[in-house]
């Protein structure tokens, strides 16, 4: 008897468990990126390596955003890849990279390649220091399957979440959040904390560039000395019951910080009021 009451209780405990996620999840319903974010992120590659872009609609037409190291050195017409149907399909693209130092390149492809659902820049939306951001892309060049059902032709992005850090300064902003290489070039949305309702509307606020490199001495182990004081050295250091030390060595290695770094979305709209030459949208028809 004592044996089924405990797995009662487990059972209890896991449905309990599983009942109070599910009640998060619905509170914090307002805060999941949205298929206007989505479904405009590509999966890119280019010989700098493979990354992300993201369509933006600009009076009625459609263009490619992503970081401008992805697209290093061009200008004009250049062909990239992009991961549909389970393989690389090239596009030759129109490239217009946004002046130092600001990170954006803007890309006018041959034709409309994603939905058209709207995504609007930051403009007047205020955002405030410690807000909830949200970036999409493909970290690693990896996503899910491709052909997924609901992104259709197209591998999903991976979506992450973040706390705005510092107030914009500029061009450029920091996030507190753990970035990854191939989420170059990922959208950085945010929701408008003064708009209200069961449909969440997210705002563009910047583009990802990269994580704040942290350098960090190299370790090596050595005997622990007659000198060494082992009450005055971080306890993670003395390894091999208290007869080894860990020193720090000269060399350095770049870490990740926890810090992203973005730029704002404005530069690059200024280069596309400037080029007005992306694939028009077809208009959207209303059945009577």
């Amino acid at each position: 008897m004592e044996e089924v009451t405990g797995k009662n209780m487990l059972r209890l405990g896991a449905r309990m468990f599983l009942l109070s996620t599910m009640v998060l999840l619905v509170r914090d319903a307002d805060a999941q990126v949205t298929n206007n974010v989505l479904l405009r992120v590509l999966l890119i590659q280019t010989p700098s390596g493979k990354g992300t872009a993201f369509s933006m609609d600009i009076d009625g037409r459609q263009y490619l955003i992503t970081a401008k190291h992805m697209v290093a050195g061009w200008t004009g017409e250049h062909t990239i890849s992009f991961r549909e149907k389970g393989a690389w399909s090239d596009i030759e693209v129109g490239v217009y990279p946004c002046a130092d130092p600001v990170d954006i390149a803007v890309l006018v492809p041959p034709r409309v390649l994603t939905v058209a659902f709207p995504l609007e820049p930051q403009d007047d939306h205020p955002i405030i220091v410690s807000q909830d951001v949200y970036f999409v892309g493909f970290p690693y060049g990896s996503s899910l399957e491709d052909n997924s059902p609901l992104f259709g032709s197209r591998p999903m992005p991976l979506a992450k979440r973040g706390v705005l850090a510092t107030a914009p300064s500029g061009s450029a902003i920091r996030v507190d959040a753990l970035n990854n290489p191939g989420f170059s070039g990922s959208p950085i949305v945010f929701q408008d904390i003064y708009e209200h309702g069961s449909n969440p509307v997210f705002y563009v606020l910047d583009v990802v560039q990269g994580y704040t490199p942290e350098l960090v001495h190299v370790t090596s182990p050595g005997p622990v000395g007659p000198n060494d004081d082992l009450s005055k050295i971080e306890k993670w250091r003395i390894i091999n019951d208290g007869r080894t030390i860990l020193r720090d060595t000269p060399q350095l290695v770049p870490m990740n910080s926890g810090i992203l770094s973005g730029f704002s979305i404005k530069p690059a709209l200024d280069i596309i009021k400037q080029h007005p030459e992306g694939p028009a949208i077809a208009p959207v028809t209303v059945q009577h």
